[in-house]
């Protein structure tokens, strides 16, 4: 790749990042005016933080364990089973830890009868589920986003995710009386749409997924032992971020006047 090239893809890509980042925060700033310091604002922010942590847990192993095997793959039979493995096992322990997280959620709900003692945390738990799928798609992207990465197709990732953004955006820009619920599903659905456009720009049979289940293979078990101490140590970060938060969101509302 020459200087110039390079050059070029950097700028387009620092454009399209400042062009995301800005949609981003005029997101935040339509939602600060439509619902201010409110009680659904921050059930929907309590909800987003918790599904952001959980699928944080299993997404870590991305960056870390899959892109360096990425980078020394071969375009065979056996690294490409090995990988579709290893995805297949990141992504199926991710909507594990989803639904375990629902199934916890739940059973508080009926426990408790938040639906009728306490409707903040029952909203929180509705938007838990809103928001958790759309976090799952959101750990699709991370490993298209690698497999793009790997075939210097920057710009494809960068420019599907400000379309992303900018949908759900004018999404909210231009539905009046707009529910918290609304809210959440049209982010959860922008994530999907990412989703599907990073699948269309990634071509190159070498990193097409397949479901694949070999769990046998040796350099699959490989990747497993190093993927363990690497969720660990993230589950407990996000946990240090999480705890805290939670914390303070049960603490404000204990608190707070009727």
């Amino acid at each position: 790749m020459n200087s110039k090239r390079l050059a070029n893809i950097f700028s387009f890509v620092l454009i399209l990042t400042i062009v995301t980042q800005l949609l981003s925060v005029l997101r935040t700033s339509l939602l600060a005016a439509q619902f201010g310091i409110s009680g659904e604002m921050d059930a929907f922010n309590l909800a987003n933080l918790i599904m952001v942590c959980v699928i944080n847990i299993v997404g870590s192993a991305i960056p870390s364990i899959m892109i360096p095997f990425l980078a020394k793959m071969k375009n065979d039979f056996h690294d490409k089973r090995t990988l579709n493995t290893y995805v297949s096992t990141i992504l199926g322990s991710g909507f594990l830890l989803m639904l375990l997280t629902f199934a916890v959620g739940f059973v508080l709900v009926q426990v408790f009868q938040l639906k009728d003692s306490n409707p903040f945390y029952y909203m929180t738990y509705l938007m838990l589920v809103i928001m958790g799928f759309g976090q799952f798609f959101r750990m699709i992207t991370w490993v298209q986003t690698s497999y793009l990465q790997m075939d210097s197709k920057f710009i494809s990732v960068k420019l599907v995710g400000a379309l992303s953004v900018l949908a759900s955006y004018l999404y909210l820009l231009f539905k009046p009386d707009i529910s918290i619920y609304e809210v959440a599903i049209s982010i959860s659905f922008s994530f999907v749409l990412e989703t599907i456009g990073l699948i269309m720009a990634n071509r190159n049979r070498k990193y097409r997924f397949h479901l694949t289940i070999n769990f046998k293979d040796k350099e699959y078990r490989r990747l497993i032992r190093l993927t363990i101490p690497a969720v660990l140590s993230s589950t407990i970060y996000q946990f240090s971020i999480l705890i805290p938060n939670f914390a303070g969101a049960i603490s404000a509302k204990v608190i707070s006047p009727p």
